[in-house]
């Protein structure tokens, strides 16, 4: 497995906005943050497990199909 790695936080950066220019996997990527965070409040107000367990699948599935979907390239979590 390659790792990517970057010289600085520029860098970083650069090659991060370069994967995520198509308006649509960005509304995606904030729609699954968003969800994300709702899972977490959901747990933590109502003592479930059950939400928190969910965050992570809810975060990344939306964030994935944004890369699938209208980047066409590879999400950095695989």
């Amino acid at each position: 497995m390659q790792r990517c790695q970057f010289a600085s936080f520029a860098d970083f950066w650069t090659f991060y906005v370069g994967e995520h220019q198509h308006p649509g996997s960005r509304v995606l990527h904030y729609v699954g943050a968003l969800g994300a965070l709702a899972c977490v409040v959901h747990a933590t107000l109502t003592g479930t497990l059950l939400p928190l367990a969910c965050a992570p699948l809810v975060g990344y599935a939306f964030a994935w199909l944004g890369h699938a979907c209208f980047e066409h390239n590879r999400p950095a979590t695989w």
